[in-house]
């Protein structure tokens, strides 16, 4: 793994492009990016993530943790995934390499230099691309550490809505694929405005 510093305040567009550069530089076959907040619920972390990336590929962008009820009603449907536009969450988004290469080179003609979120930034991406955001039923990683962010985004926890603290190698990340249960999700017009370049 690779750990990205910001010890100037450049803020979290920065910090992820520069973690997304390195997984490129290492040739690694998938990506996770991981917020400095995030810590992993379940044992066999790693063992997870890489079945995860096994199951989907190249085929959708990947997050594990989320706060919505969805995850649980995919869960219950017997789905490793659910699928929704704005699924993308800062704290932990994996693509396949293929995938990064993309969502980077789109960027600089489509999303404003200055703007800062870079898991907006993600699903901006998806959307106009037409490439799902597939997020976990179960969640991986618990947002434990939101109240004190070296990032200077701390706020109050976010728990995550349907947390998994077993065994990671024992969740069958095929189980939902190709097509799990889809649900509505939107991102604000008027923040799509301030953040897309007019064309």
């Amino acid at each position: 793994f690779e750990v990205v510093h910001d010890t100037v305040g450049r803020g979290c567009w920065w910090t992820s492009r520069q973690a997304w550069l390195k997984g490129l530089l290492k040739e690694w076959d998938h990506v996770l990016v991981l917020s400095d907040d995030m810590l992993p619920s379940c044992t066999n972390f790693l063992t997870a993530v890489q079945g995860a990336a096994e199951a989907v590929g190249s085929s959708a962008i990947m997050s594990f943790f989320s706060m919505r009820r969805m995850t649980k009603e995919a869960h219950d449907q017997g789905s490793a995934w659910c699928s929704t536009p704005d699924g993308s969450w800062g704290g932990s988004i994996m693509m396949s390499r293929s995938l990064v290469e993309q969502f980077l080179r789109w960027q600089p003609g489509n999303v404003r230099s200055n703007y800062p979120w870079d898991d907006r930034r993600v699903s901006f991406f998806a959307i106009a691309n037409n490439v799902p955001i597939f997020v976990s039923s179960q969640q991986i990683l618990q947002h434990i550490g939101a109240a004190h962010s070296s990032l200077g985004n701390s706020n109050r926890m976010r728990v995550a809505s349907n947390l998994f603290t077993g065994d990671g190698a024992d969740i069958d990340w095929t189980a939902g694929l190709p097509d799990p249960p889809k649900f509505s999700g939107t991102i604000p017009k008027k923040k799509m405005r301030e953040a897309l370049i007019d064309r």
